[in-house]
């Protein structure tokens, strides 16, 4: 049956379509079809039926649409545009792995060693970046704020642990700014690295007013003070060394001229080569000779030689006594 009504309807009541005792002004047993529900405050459903994807005008204002505290979502979520959330992030147990939950970044088309990372937390608490598929612990950090870098439980602020040579560079690829530090901030000593200034230099300085205390240069210079480790306690097997080794080991020493290969300047040195001075000067290798066994083997030949001076001295000194107005000068 069909009431047309051409005016306003005004009901005090309660009114029920469907229903014989209705308990709010308006309950429908049965579906409702308009062409635009407008409400105001709270609406309250108990089930959304449909994927919505023949839905309009939907309000993309989070706080205008349904929401609820301790809401659970299951399956794939994927947002299309970015996502910011104001408030707290967290992934709970994952299923990736036995420990922890994962934060997966990947390229779409991302497979293990192809653009496909993760982030969990390790069985040692530490934040870990794994490279999917290939490796854990690119990057970690624990719990104490250490940092390691190929290792899962770096003992330092900063570890870094590899198998490739070289573990660590420090590059500058601007012109007019030479120096890459390298610092140690108790204000006693720095280790730094210059690239031109001068050419080619790793140095090693300090603050307290000694500036730089040693350079090495690939042109083979050397600048610096040099203080061999020479106590007694670092020593066995201590022996004096005779005069006849010493001249053996002396005559044996054939100084000659020479510059190095890799010295631009073509610079002149006089030297020894490793290869043949006598077996105790040069090292187990013998591609290097120990200055100060040298020095040792000069200082026992001159030894002996200002001896020898001394007594001929004396003699010199006694002859003139027993000849009368002899000059022996």
């Amino acid at each position: 049956m069909t009431f047309p009504i051409d005016g306003d309807l005004y009901v005090t009541g309660k009114t029920g379509l469907g229903i014989e005792q209705p308990q709010e002004r308006l309950e429908v047993d049965g579906k409702i079809k308009t062409t635009d529900l407008q409400a105001s405050g709270t609406v309250q459903a108990l089930s959304f039926q449909g994927d919505g994807s023949n839905l309009t005008g939907v309000i993309k204002n989070l706080d205008s649409v349904v929401k609820k505290a301790g809401d659970i979502m299951a399956g794939p979520l994927t947002i299309q545009d970015n996502l910011t959330v104001n408030g707290n992030f967290r992934i709970n147990q994952g299923t990736q792995s036995s420990f922890g939950s994962h934060l997966y970044l990947s390229k779409t088309d991302g497979s293990p060693g192809r653009g496909q990372w993760h982030i969990n937390i390790a069985p040692n608490n530490a934040l870990n970046f794994v490279e999917s598929g290939i490796a854990d612990y690119r990057l970690a950090i624990t719990p104490g704020g250490n940092v390691g870098i190929g290792t899962p439980t770096p003992g330092t602020p900063l570890e870094i642990v590899s198998t490739q040579d070289s573990i660590l560079r420090l590059r500058q690829n601007e012109s007019g700014h030479p120096w890459n530090y390298i610092e140690w901030w108790n204000m006693s000593s720095r280790l730094w690295w210059s690239g031109t200034t001068p050419s080619n230099t790793f140095a090693i300085g300090t603050y307290l007013g000694g500036g730089t205390v040693l350079s090495l240069s690939t042109n083979g210079n050397v600048i610096g003070k040099f203080v061999q480790s020479s106590s007694k306690e670092l020593k066995e097997n201590i022996g004096l060394l005779c005069l006849q080794e010493a001249a053996q080991i002396l005559a044996g020493l054939n100084p000659v001229k020479f510059n190095y290969k890799t010295d631009s300047d073509q610079h002149q040195n006089i030297g020894f080569i490793a290869e043949d001075v006598p077996e105790l000067l040069a090292t187990s290798d013998r591609k290097g000779v120990s200055i100060m066994d040298i020095v040792g083997v000069l200082t026992k030949v001159l030894q002996e030689q200002q001896k020898t001076i001394l007594e001929l001295a004396e003699k010199v000194k006694s002859l003139e006594a027993k000849i009368p107005n002899c000059d022996l000068g």
